[in-house]
């Protein structure tokens, strides 16, 4: 899904962009304005997609690589839960709360030893 559903994104807003100009004249230039931003969207997060599918591929066969990559995952959840503060707070504590969590077991010396990361 997060590989193939912003492409679906992208179709369903071409599909439902009229193709005829506008009685004002402007041509739908905000509709095509839309899809654009909806093609550089999925541009943006397949890649996101694909790293966060190499991470968890990383975890599952135990790779010591993977448990930093898991970290910054962890810790950009904790961000945008920091930053989500002031425009949701319930969203913003629930992410910050799972990301702690996430932290603190990942920082677990048996974690560490299992991915070997313990120094």
């Amino acid at each position: 899904m997060a590989i193939f559903g912003p492409f679906g994104s992208v179709v369903s807003r071409f599909s439902s962009t009229p193709s005829a100009a506008s009685n004002e004249g402007t041509g739908y230039i905000f509709a095509a304005i839309g899809t654009a931003g909806a093609a550089i969207t999925a541009f943006l997060l397949v890649p996101v997609g694909l790293i966060l599918l190499l991470g968890a591929y990383g975890v599952m066969t135990q790779r010591s690589w993977a448990w930093n990559v898991t970290v910054g995952v962890l810790a950009i959840l904790t961000a945008s839960g920091v930053l989500r503060l002031g425009s949701s707070p319930v969203v913003g504590a629930a992410l910050i709360g799972a990301g702690a969590a996430g932290l603190g077991l990942w920082f677990r010396n048996d974690t560490r030893e299992w991915y070997g990361t313990q120094h």
